[in-house]
């Protein structure tokens, strides 16, 4: 099963310096800086406009849902964990 079948979404804003080499201290150092932060705002406020605009609008709904039906093909989401395998949650009080 490829990641074809889950329907997702990414875009990338800008939170560091251009240039900054990936995991280094001073990707890490930026990582609290006024820039980091806006664009940080700026990702969560466009997440919450698009499924704002996608809870109001019915419309949009149905084109999502015809779209992903399209691109699944009549093939079916399969779980790759076993129904029999869960969560272990331990007993009350141990």
């Amino acid at each position: 099963m490829s990641a074809g079948f889950c329907p997702t979404q990414m875009f990338s804003v800008v939170t560091l310096a251009t240039g900054t080499p990936g995991h280094t201290w001073q990707w890490v150092a930026q990582g609290k800086s006024h820039l980091a932060k806006e664009g940080m705002f700026y990702a969560a406020r466009t997440l919450a406009g698009a499924a704002i605009d996608i809870v109001m609008d019915s419309e949009l709904q149905d084109r999502i849902k015809a779209d992903f039906d399209a691109r699944m093909n009549g093939q079916k989401y399969v779980c790759p964990i076993l129904p029999e395998i869960g969560p272990r949650i331990p007993a009350k009080g141990k």
